[in-house]
């Protein structure tokens, strides 16, 4: 029992399980969840819920070192160390690309959206032509 309010995570991860209510009767919600292998049909509409703090919390124990793989990697005499900061600097630029279509794909249609014309979806922009790489 969290009987000090500190800033945890602990308040964050009841607040997301699901299907857990915030106030019920005493020691209901917490006490009762349903576990799923990937995401149901009444939950797939819903917002997820991710807190990174407790991931450390959870899965790694204070007296545990830790170490990132890419180091590891270094450190045995794997020799691709400036090959991975390309591709990982490449595949962020496409995440923040993704997240950006997601957020305004009106700006990605070519041609007019009138009645009669034809409208495709440019999925790869950074292969489509210069004009829209200003959009990144």
């Amino acid at each position: 029992v969290n009987t000090s309010p500190s800033p945890g995570p602990q308040p964050h991860f009841l607040d997301g399980v699901r299907h857990a209510t915030h106030k019920s009767q005493r020691c209901q919600a917490p006490a009762t969840p349903q576990v799923f292998v990937g995401i149901p049909p009444p939950c797939d509409k819903k917002g997820r819920v991710k807190v990174p703090a407790a991931f450390t919390v959870v899965h790694l124990k204070p007296a545990w070192k830790l170490t990132y793989l890419e180091r590891l990697a270094h450190e045995v005499g794997r020799e691709y160390q400036v090959v991975t900061a390309t591709l990982e600097e490449k595949r962020e630029e496409k995440a923040a690309w993704a997240a950006w279509v997601w957020a305004s794909p009106e700006v990605l249609w070519e041609g007019s959206a009138t009645r009669g014309s034809q409208v495709s979806l440019c999925l790869f922009p950074l292969f489509c032509g210069p004009e829209l790489r200003n959009y990144l």
